[in-house]
């Protein structure tokens, strides 16, 4: 995770999006280099304690937001589970480096 912006004074200031975006990288001047080195370095465990609070509960996100949207609009669910679909493959111009995640080596 990169940020753009951090909005730290919306959130609480004990709280764990307070601790993610005290910890979260900003973008920096040369974007490319920082999104591969982040990718590059990314270890998801030294920020699981935080993420890991992030949500509640953890892992239903994609039902608990479903749920609350059609109670909200005053229809019944869809009984069925969200479809999650795989992060696509694309070719940035101008990238250079081994293929990884999120990339398409060039042809």
């Amino acid at each position: 995770m990169i940020l753009v912006s951090a909005p730290a004074d919306a959130v609480a200031p004990d709280s764990p999006i307070a601790r993610l975006l005290a910890v979260a990288p900003r973008l920096a001047e040369d974007p490319v280099r920082q999104i591969e080195e982040v990718i590059a370095g990314h270890d998801p465990l030294s920020t699981a304690a935080i993420t890991s609070c992030t949500t509640s509960p953890p892992g239903s996100a994609g039902t608990v937001l479903s749920e609350t949207i059609y109670r909200h609009l005053g229809l019944e669910p869809v009984p069925a589970d969200p479809r999650v679909l795989p992060v696509p493959e694309i070719e940035v111009p101008g990238t250079t480096g081994p293929p990884g995640p999120g990339r398409v080596p060039r042809r």
